[in-house]
């Protein structure tokens, strides 16, 4: 379960987001919406602790180790000498084995989302974050993550990601504008 109550979010002293109060449930999958520049980033840094400038309320039902994490712009790493399979080490539906052995520094951007996307998945046991999860990716793949991610809301872990165009089936959206300062 996650909780925030009236939370203010800042950024360099000014408030950005304010009275952000929602709830997140076991299982559910929450799709986070604003314009860009809009704060969904910020929310979910927020959430997470990678900010520490917010008052208010975040109550979490979950530790570091039980949940997984793809940052927005995590697949632009510079030349990394790895096999996407150093990067997770469970294939998925999206993640082919013909990917799994793939070099990241010779990878698209959209087969180095898939590795991290399965990364934050397998490390997801309560919670999934996603930020930005269908950039970079096609229609099938797009397709086979919100697959994989429905089964995991199945399994009782809640996934909240960003997004603009692409909708999981059965999420839940939450307008961030209606908290934008």
């Amino acid at each position: 379960m996650l909780q925030l109550n009236s939370v203010n979010i800042y950024i360099e002293g000014k408030k950005i987001l304010k009275d952000v109060t929602f709830k997140v449930i076991s299982g559910e999958i929450i799709r986070l919406v604003a314009p860009n520049g809009g704060g969904k980033t910020t929310l979910l840094e927020s959430i997470l602790n990678l900010r520490k400038d917010y008052s208010g309320s975040i109550k979490k039902e979950f530790i570091i180790e039980e949940y997984g994490y793809l940052p927005q712009v995590a697949h632009q790493f510079p030349k990394i000498y790895l096999q996407l399979q150093d990067i997770c080490e469970q294939e998925f539906s999206f993640y082919s084995q013909e990917l799994f052995t793939k070099n990241w520094h010779t990878s698209s951007g959209g087969e180095r989302k898939k590795a991290l996307i399965g990364k934050a998945i397998s490390e997801g046991k309560k919670f999934i974050f996603l930020d930005e999860p269908f950039n970079h990716l096609d229609p099938l793949s797009s397709k086979k993550v919100e697959e994989e991610l429905k089964k995991c809301a199945a399994n009782g872990v809640s996934v909240i990601y960003t997004g603009h165009e692409y909708t999981i089936s059965g999420s839940r959206d939450i307008e961030v504008n209606q908290w934008k300062c």
